[in-house]
């Protein structure tokens, strides 16, 4: 008789120890992905559906089915249990074809390492609570962190995704687990800019791209206004680019002062995505500008008409540095590295090359 109760003691500390230990996070292999089972496995079936399972919300600056190839989005997980004071999570990212043996797409990056960690398992990358990460007094939690869309990768993402709601009572009873996926989509094209100028009785439209995957040609449409869409011309892309490419097209069917284009991007298999929408502006630049830049007060000087809107770009395609609304033709380059740069004025779609020594 004694040796069982010293036995379940023993087994007794163990189950109370694993509790407290999963407050720190659950560890690899729980997100309900292909070949994974869901965090429910220690705390009851998973629930995949109703009021609570509806309001887990993932989102980040722009739409999830919109995400550009080789960037960084902040993203935010959010969940809402009104009986819970503790509530933990854990994440994952796959593609969406993903089987058992696939591992994670894409990275994911913390930014804030008092609420969340990162872990492995396998081939698979994860984001989870810690343990400082978990209290509520309000029944809802959110956690931050960023995800890097892979360099060369078109197509969907899967986040799956397991919370556990908790009393905090140091016991699997009155938990329940959550297990969600949110469909993501990486575009096959990085856009740089757009923009379409009134010219001599003539538009022209003028897009550009930083990066491109898989990309078999545009298709320019137009409207009269930002809903109603026609596509009027055809332009071959790149294909496979991971550098500035500049595009460019004339309309010469000018009906009204006021245009919508955007670009639609059509893959080789036949996928296409939209570029955002943009409008017809009358150009306010007649002539080549002239710049000098003074090192000493790391000042930059443009001789033209007055500039209202400047962007400085690397010749990666990434902005080194922006000016909107400004009024004036000096601008202060503090933190700019000597080296040759693409210039825009006014959103005008000439670009101009820059030397700063």
């Amino acid at each position: 008789m004694k040796n069982f109760k010293i036995v379940f003691f023993i087994s007794l500390l163990f189950l109370t120890f694993d509790v407290f230990t999963y407050t720190s996070g659950p560890g690899g292999g729980s997100t309900n992905a292909p070949g994974e089972t869901p965090c429910g496995g220690c705390h009851g079936p998973a629930i995949t559906s109703g009021t609570q399972w509806n309001g887990m919300s993932l989102t980040t600056t722009t739409s999830l089915a919109s995400l550009q190839p080789n960037t960084t989005y902040p993203m935010t997980l959010s969940f809402t249990s009104s009986t819970s004071n503790k509530i933990g999570f854990l994440l994952c990212a796959l593609p969406s074809s993903a089987i058992i043996s696939t591992g994670s797409l894409g990275t994911i990056g913390i930014t804030n390492s008092v609420q969340t960690q990162s872990t492995v398992s396998g081939n698979r990358n994860y984001i989870q609570h810690t343990a400082n990460g978990t209290s509520t007094t309000t029944g809802f939690k959110s956690w931050t962190f960023n995800y890097t869309t892979p360099n060369n990768f078109n197509g969907g993402v899967t986040f799956y995704v397991c919370v556990n709601a908790t009393n905090g009572n140091s016991s699997t009873s009155g938990d329940d687990v959550f297990a969600k996926a949110f469909s993501v989509n990486v575009l096959p094209v990085r856009w740089l800019d757009m923009s379409a100028e009134n010219q001599n009785n003539k538009t022209m439209i003028n897009w550009s791209t930083s990066m491109e995957v898989n990309t078999a040609y545009f298709e320019v449409e137009k409207g009269n206004n930002s809903v109603d869409f026609k596509s009027f011309a055809k332009v071959n892309a790149a294909g496979n680019s991971n550098r500035i490419r500049y595009y460019s097209i004339s309309d010469d069917n000018i009906e009204n002062v006021e245009a919508y284009y955007r670009i639609k991007q059509v893959d080789n298999d036949g996928k296409f995505s939209y570029s955002k929408i943009f409008k017809s502006v009358v150009s306010e630049l007649n002539s080549n500008p002239e710049f000098a830049f003074n090192d000493e007060t790391k000042t930059l000087f443009v001789k033209s008409s007055e500039v209202k809107d400047l962007i400085l770009y690397r010749l990666n395609g990434g902005i080194e540095k922006q000016f909107h609304e400004h009024s004036g033709n000096s601008f202060n380059m503090e933190g700019v590295q000597q080296g040759i740069y693409l210039i825009r004025f006014n959103n005008s779609p000439k670009v101009f090359k820059l030397l700063i020594n």
